[in-house]
């Protein structure tokens, strides 16, 4: 059997890798949403809510119910904090990814969604990777209006993420998302070289 191939798909906050992420589903490709299942991660794993209290403090959780926003700016506030957290979830994350993976067995080719996929190293399990780019004006507009942030809240969390210029030499495929430019196009273009 043919061994399975991974499609990473990456990019800023606000570029808008769930719309291509869509795509890939509507084309029959399953998509494992990296940035969701850590969220999840909280409440299967007991013993990750201990790691991170202990490293960011116990009042993170009211309960089971981890305070996000909290976190968010510890992550910020404390040094070396987003290279902490993020190891702290990922072998519990690639866990569930190889678990994933297994029950969608019968596809060629999966997708793996993940913000960070190139800086936590993920990167190198995959067989080709894409990134979504956007003006970075767009990119603050759809995050305001889709999570209520401030300016400043958005541009913390780009600063803690590898600018679209950065992220290029890594990638084998970028896709523009400027509202301008058709997706469409551009995915059936990166799909047919890769699935060759």
């Amino acid at each position: 059997m043919r061994q399975q191939r991974i499609i990473g798909l990456t990019g800023g906050i606000g570029g808008g890798k769930s719309t291509v992420a869509r795509i890939a589903r509507i084309f029959g490709i399953p998509v494992f949403d990296a940035d969701a299942a850590a969220k999840l991660l909280y409440f299967q794993y007991p013993a990750l809510r201990e790691e991170v209290a202990h490293a960011f403090g116990s009042d993170l959780f009211v309960g089971n119910e981890l305070q996000r926003a909290v976190l968010a700016s510890r992550i910020f506030e404390t040094d070396g904090g987003k290279e902490k957290i993020a190891a702290l979830i990922h072998p519990y994350l690639q866990k569930e990814f190889t678990a994933w993976c297994a029950a969608h067995a019968s596809h060629s080719w999966v997708m793996k969604e993940a913000a960070i996929l190139i800086e936590s190293g993920n990167s190198e399990a995959c067989t080709s990777i894409v990134q979504v780019v956007a003006p970075e004006s767009l990119r603050i507009q759809r995050v305001m209006q889709r999570n209520g942030w401030s300016e400043k809240e958005i541009r913390l969390r780009m600063a803690a993420q590898m600018t679209d210029g950065q992220r290029t030499p890594h990638c084998d495929y970028t896709i523009v998302n400027d509202d301008r430019t058709a997706i469409l196009p551009q995915f059936i273009a990166m799909w047919n070289a890769i699935a060759d």
